[in-house]
């Protein structure tokens, strides 16, 4: 393939990838990172560089090691359909091993309607998993909404994922969540460029966990 017919092909399919549906995750739109449930050993970039639009090298949030987790409020609560892990393109990164490979998000249960479904669909929202809860948990009820697998080999760097089917079937909403990176591709250390949360917004009232978060 030609330099210029290769230039092409990436401009129309970051043009195509541009039009996704409404991240609840921008910090502009009034997301913000939850300290308590992110970690402070990090180098270069604020954890809040994750939530903003941008994908320009050297740009990304880097945790120490293979593993880690990052917290993401969002300005009201939302009723979670899909996640988005965003990576820079193999051919601007220095080491694209550096890019998360499992991950688990989860959500603060929060809220007598949220508790009260959570009861109801417990066992169908119980997964696979060894764990109830991220690493770093404040003691809080915790639900995983989604698992998957970031794919370096795969066309598109931009790359979303649904969360469980019995999540949707519950109509649980939630204003907290936890990124969890379970591994990467295999460097010494982990670079997160963005993280999106797609759904539909609820007319309830900021959430009391996201308004103890804010204060």
């Amino acid at each position: 393939m030609l330099v210029k017919d290769y230039v092409d092909v990436s401009v129309r399919r970051a043009i195509l990838e541009s039009f996704t549906p409404r991240d609840f995750a921008l910090a502009i739109d009034g997301a913000r990172v939850v300290l308590e449930y992110t970690p402070e050993h990090t180098t270069k970039n604020p954890a809040d560089s994750i939530i903003r639009d941008n994908l320009h090298g050297g740009s990304c949030w880097t945790l120490h090691g293979s593993q880690g987790q990052f917290g993401i409020a969002t300005l009201t609560p939302i009723l979670p359909m899909n996640v988005t892990i965003d990576h820079a393109p193999r051919e601007v990164v220095e080491d694209i091993h550096q890019a998360p490979r499992r991950v688990v998000v989860w959500g603060v249960v929060e809220g007598p309607s949220n508790q009260a479904k959570y009861a109801e669909f417990r066992s169908s929202l119980e997964y696979s998993l060894e764990r109830r809860a991220p690493p770093r948990n404040s003691g809080q009820t915790f639900i995983a909404l989604s698992a998957f697998e970031y794919d370096v080999n795969s066309p598109r760097y931009v790359q979303t994922f649904p969360v469980f089917d019995g999540v949707l079937e519950s109509r649980m909403s939630f204003g907290v969540f936890v990124f969890e990176i379970e591994s990467n591709w295999g460097a010494p250390t982990t670079c997160v460029y963005r993280a999106r949360l797609h759904g539909r917004g609820t007319i309830r009232c900021v959430s009391l966990t996201l308004r103890r978060f804010s204060s």
